[in-house]
C-alpha cells in the first residue's frame, strides 16, 4: 500500500501544479489586460495631444500664407494700376501692325 499513497501524493502534486499553471495563466492575462489598456490609454492620449498640435501648426500657417498670397496679390494690383501707360506708343504700334497686314 506504500507504492499506492505516493503514486496517490504524486497526483495530488499533480493536481496542485495544474492549479497554480492554471492561476498562473490567469494572473498573467489579467496584467496583460491591464497593461494593454493602459498603452492604450496613454496612446489616445499622445495621439489627441499631437493631433491638436498639428492642427494648430496647420491653422497658424495656412492663415500665414492665406495673408502672403493677399499681400502679394495686392502688390501686384497696385503695380500694374500705378504703372504707366504710354497709350499714344500703343496706338502707333497698333496702327503700324493693322498697316502691314493690309
Amino acid at each position: 500500500m506504500a507504492g499506492g499513497d505516493v503514486i496517490s501524493h504524486l497526483i495530488e502534486i499533480e493536481k496542485r501544479a495544474a492549479e497554480f499553471m492554471h492561476q498562473a495563466h490567469v494572473e498573467a492575462d489579467a496584467r496583460l489586460t491591464k497593461a494593454r489598456t493602459e498603452v492604450d490609454s496613454q496612446f489616445k492620449e499622445a495621439y489627441e495631444k499631437l493631433m491638436k498640435e498639428l492642427e494648430a501648426d496647420y491653422t497658424k500657417k495656412s492663415l500665414a500664407l492665406k495673408e502672403q498670397y493677399e499681400k502679394d496679390f495686392n502688390d501686384f494690383v497696385r503695380e500694374i494700376t500705378e504703372t504707366p501707360q504710354d497709350t499714344e506708343a500703343i496706338r502707333t504700334l497698333f496702327l503700324e501692325l493693322l498697316d502691314k497686314r493690309l
